[in-house]
């Protein structure tokens, strides 16, 4: 084989180039009651139109991984209005 260092760049592009198309945006956040600013602790975050999300944990802090930074989130806990 004359060119392996040519050959090697060519399989490693071809396996680097579709893992950085299929990047994501990774969100954090906290999640307060508007009376007393005190965190809100299994507030459900949904990524609008899609089954991805997660809940809020004792501090009221989540992290969910988007798609695109574009994207819509939605908020929702019993007892209170969006």
């Amino acid at each position: 084989m004359k060119h392996p260092f040519t050959l090697w760049v060519l399989t490693w592009l071809l396996f680097a180039c579709p893992a950085s198309w299929a990047q994501t945006t990774v969100v954090t956040g906290r999640v307060l009651a508007g009376d007393n600013q005190q965190p809100l602790p299994g507030v459900n975050v949904a990524l609008e139109g899609t089954s991805t999300g997660t809940t809020t944990g004792a501090d009221g802090m989540y992290r969910l991984s988007l798609p695109t930074p574009k994207a819509t989130l939605i908020f929702s806990f019993i007892g209170y209005t969006t």
